[in-house]
């Protein structure tokens, strides 16, 4: 009997054991990689020239979803179903995409206006209602700077030339 319960203890040793040792080696990879690609993602962010608070949330979602992706991995390795997990992300990503719907809006339309250029730093426009000219682009919005000196921040939605 105990001839029995050692064989059985030593299979699942022996089984579970490079499993074990496959997740680590994809945990240690996985971070391995996680690192390089977050240094290659952050010297083409700098090079970019975005503000530096922006670029460092940027990096850690960035870093923060890839390492998800390791871990399930491993944990997919060890057997584990990862289905709930996958789908516990994605709806922690709708959740997040709802709550942030318009800022995603600003950043979508900021993306068109610098690639479009509609208009450009110094030319006067109009946006709801405020005339001026355009002191700055940014993801989020538009500087417009007035004939009596002040600054108007408008989010990325509507813009009259």
């Amino acid at each position: 009997m105990d001839e029995i319960k050692f064989e059985l203890i030593w299979s699942l040793i022996s089984s579970y054991s490079l499993k074990i040792l496959g997740s680590i080696a994809i945990l240690l990879i996985g971070k391995w990689l996680v690192a390089k690609i977050s240094n290659l993602i952050s010297k083409l962010v700098i090079s970019s020239r975005l503000d530096e608070t922006l670029s460092n949330f940027l990096l850690n979602i960035i870093k923060t979803l890839l390492m998800a992706f390791v871990i399930i991995a491993a944990i997919a390795n060890l057997g584990v179903e990862t289905s709930m997990f996958v789908a516990a992300l994605g709806a922690v990503g709708l959740a997040i995409g709802m709550a942030f719907k318009d800022t995603f809006s600003n950043i979508g339309a900021g993306f068109l206006i610098i690639f479009f250029r509609p208009f450009k730093l110094k030319d006067h426009i109009e946006v709801a209602g405020v005339q001026g000219a355009v002191k700055e682009i940014n993801m989020f919005s538009t500087v417009l700077r007035t004939t009596d000196h002040k600054n108007h921040y408008h989010p990325k939605r509507t813009y009259h030339k």
